[in-house]
């Protein structure tokens, strides 16, 4: 894998996780409030658990899989075609 994927990917989950750590923050402090329609203190870790998913699937944009495994399998392809 090359470090320009690494890099992109660390910075995926590192994003990722200062997210959900934001969400966490904004969900304990305005529990009580009536902008949370469906969060309770009961279902607050399902809500912030959906947040980790919904943020990693936006950022997973960055990080496009495509050229990824197209690298990958073009180096399998030269090195068969080179040995």
């Amino acid at each position: 894998m090359n470090y320009v994927f690494a890099l992109q990917i660390c910075m995926l989950f590192t994003f990722d996780g200062l997210f959900t750590y934001l969400n966490y923050r904004h969900l304990t402090a305005n529990l009580d409030q009536p902008l949370n329609h469906d969060v309770t203190e009961e279902n607050k870790s399902q809500a912030v658990t959906l947040g980790f998913v919904t943020f990693f699937l936006i950022l997973m944009r960055l990080v496009p899989l495509d050229v990824i495994i197209s690298t990958e399998l073009g180096k399998v392809f030269i090195a068969y075609i080179i040995r």
